[in-house]
């Protein structure tokens, strides 16, 4: 059992709302997770995602179709220097 599944079944029922900001594997479990928050560096969602995501277009059609397949409800991606990219439903 992986520690999202752990956490779901310990909180079902109370409806937290997860904030998660990890890497590597544990990211890529997440898919389709229903996590609140995901927030990621742009290397790691490249990982993520296995896409090269060289624009800030790529970048937002790949941060919408985690929104819209249930992954997260909001994603924070972290472009160092140049800030950061808002998802939303």
């Amino acid at each position: 059992m992986t520690f999202m599944q752990s956490l779901r079944r310990k909180t079902h029922g109370t409806h937290p709302k997860l904030i998660i900001d990890t890497s590597g594997d544990p990211l890529r479990k997440l898919k389709g997770s229903g996590v609140f928050l995901l927030k990621p560096n742009l290397r790691e969602f490249r990982e993520f995602t296995g896409l090269e995501l060289l624009s800030e277009e790529d970048q937002k059609q790949a941060g919408c179709e985690l929104v819209n397949n249930g992954t997260c409800e909001v994603l924070v991606l972290s472009l160092g220097a140049d800030g950061v990219l808002l998802v939303t439903p």
